[in-house]
């Protein structure tokens, strides 16, 4: 392992949980944040007055950080989603450089190289902007594609209500995936006011981000460059997309500051 390498590894995932209680905030050794694990001496503290807790090392010496903040699914979710995936994994095959069920996340915000001093305001910055926010109850469901569903280069599936019938009339998640079966789920007005208050905490402590519209998911894979590739609505990807459509529940808790570290095989998050 190069002494690089070494040191990015030793900077660590902080976490800040959304709790009934206010905000729990806390920091987490990297790599067990890439299985999910809830961070370890998370405290909670008031909401008026957080007072963020570290826990363990600092990330020190590396030159820069690339930095996102993200939701993580717990394991369970993960494999569920990874699980459903598996149809589309297998008609798609190596056209696509899948994402691994472990790493499976939301971004919120990607912040990008910075300097490790960010870490301690950012870190402060995303505590009390998490404060006021409940715990999450979304979910998951519906094949997805940016830049669109015709010219795919990255495949998502998407997050939207728990209740897979919001937005859509009535008659359950049979009757809606019939009368529309191309829709990316309905916003979610939690998530959304929490992408509000996370994206003007980081652009106060490293200014703005990208300025294009927040559609919550999760990256399932990436097409790679050259790869003949079909239409997501064609009928063999539609198929084999179904068991995507039927909502898979999730519960955030947690909203976590990463580390991303580039290789040859794609990105490793700590």
């Amino acid at each position: 392992r190069s002494p690089a390498r070494a040191r990015r590894r030793g900077a660590s995932r902080r976490a800040v949980g959304l709790g009934t209680a206010g905000l729990l905030a806390g920091h987490h050794v990297g790599r067990h944040a890439a299985r999910g694990a809830r961070p370890t001496g998370a405290t909670p503290v008031a909401r008026a007055a957080p007072d963020v807790r570290a826990v363990g090392p600092m990330p020190v010496s590396a030159a820069t950080l690339r930095l996102f903040v993200a939701l993580h699914p717990e394991p369970a979710v993960r494999d569920a989603v990874h699980a459903a995936a598996a149809p589309v994994r297998t008609l798609l095959g190596t056209a696509v450089r899948w994402t691994p069920a472990r790493q499976l996340h939301l971004t919120l915000r990607f912040l990008g190289e910075l300097d490790p001093g960010v870490v301690p305001p950012l870190r402060d910055a995303l505590a009390s902007a998490c404060a006021p926010h409940p715990p999450l109850v979304l979910a998951l469901r519906s094949l997805g594609a940016f830049p669109s569903r015709a010219r795919p280069r990255v495949l998502w599936i998407g997050v939207g209500p728990a209740d897979a019938r919001a937005g859509e009339g009535h008659g359950g998640p049979s009757a809606m995936r019939a009368r529309a079966p191309r829709r990316a789920p309905p916003p979610n007005a939690a998530l959304a006011a929490l992408y509000k208050d996370v994206d003007r905490a980081c652009t106060m402590v490293v200014g703005p981000g990208e300025r294009r519209p927040f559609r919550g998911h999760l990256t399932l894979g990436r097409v790679r460059p050259g790869a003949a590739f079909p239409h997501l609505d064609e009928p063999a990807v539609a198929a084999a997309a179904e068991a995507l459509s039927r909502p898979i529940p999730l519960s955030i808790r947690s909203v976590d500051l990463m580390v991303s570290t580039l290789g040859p095989h794609g990105a490793t998050h700590e």
